[in-house]
């Protein structure tokens, strides 16, 4: 695994939830587009930020989506309690003789993903 940049500062998972979600908070509204089905997924995260639940606070997520320019409905807000912060970089090691994916931190990719795997469970099917 390739050395973390932000995570590694994180001794809780409280203080990695809080890192995840700043990071994730910066990145902010922007847009992006995946292939789902064959089709052409447009997706526009409007709003990303932080709110408090009993479960402790929640990455909360507002987001639009299109399907071939057709706008589809998209139950908002979405929330993640455990949002991931490493993605798979493409490369791989070898440790104790196995074939491991090396993952990095990138939050933008991150929140593309999650939100994309949320949608394509929900809005998408």
């Amino acid at each position: 695994m390739k050395t973390l940049k932000n995570l590694r500062w994180a001794d809780s998972q409280d203080m990695k939830r809080t890192i995840v979600h700043g990071e994730m908070i910066h990145v902010g509204p922007h847009a992006f587009r995946r292939t789902h089905k064959g089709h052409a997924v447009d997706v526009q995260i409007v709003e990303v930020s932080e709110e408090e639940s009993a479960s402790g606070p929640l990455l909360r997520v507002v987001a639009r989506v299109w399907r071939d320019g057709v706008e589809v409905q998209v139950d908002n807000p979405l929330f993640y309690l455990n949002a991931p912060m490493l993605v798979h970089d493409g490369t791989f090691e070898i440790v104790d003789g196995e074939r491991v994916r090396n993952l990095v931190e990138d939050p933008q990719a991150a929140l593309q993903q999650i939100v994309f795997d949320t949608l394509t469970m929900t809005a998408l099917k």
